[in-house]
């Protein structure tokens, strides 16, 4: 007779072997060198467009943040909603950054770094930033200053 709960435990290490090798996280130091130097070439894109975000980091973010509801930069904004309001994106090659606020007990901001190759995603990390950015050069000075932690969620 097969012993099930042995079956089961292998089964869930193997998924969990599976999915941790499948998705890469990104450090805060990697953050902080690729703001490092793309402050210096000056070849960031910048949109406060919600429809700008692909869809794979949409998906990711639904499924990180549990009832996650993004709205758009020109939409009212209720700070005592859950609900989050874009700030800002940042691109540049396969890199995205989205930026924005969110609501509930505390008003706090956030932001996503993430890799995208071919459609597919391939590193997501959630950091709060620490302080409050008011335009995308306080959120630049801010991350290459090391003032963000990974967030908890």
């Amino acid at each position: 007779m097969i012993n099930y709960i042995k079956f089961f435990r292998r089964i869930y290490y193997a998924t969990f072997l599976i999915s941790s090798v499948a998705f890469s996280q990104v450090t805060k130091e990697t953050v902080m060198e690729f703001y490092s130097t793309a402050k210096q070439s000056n070849d960031l894109e910048f949109s406060y467009a919600k429809s700008k975000i692909p869809s794979s980091i949409k998906r990711k973010l639904k499924k990180s943040l549990s009832g996650f509801k993004l709205i758009g930069n020109d939409e009212k904004f209720n700070a005592s909603k859950p609900d989050a309001q874009l700030l800002f994106i940042i691109k540049k090659g396969d890199y995205y950054t989205i930026v924005f606020k969110r609501g509930g007990r505390a008003l706090s901001q956030y932001f996503v770094f993430c890799e995208i190759k071919n459609k597919k995603l391939l590193a997501f990390q959630i950091y709060d930033i620490l302080g409050y950015v008011k335009s995308q050069d306080d959120f630049i000075l801010s991350i290459t200053e090391g003032k963000f932690r990974q967030a908890n969620f």
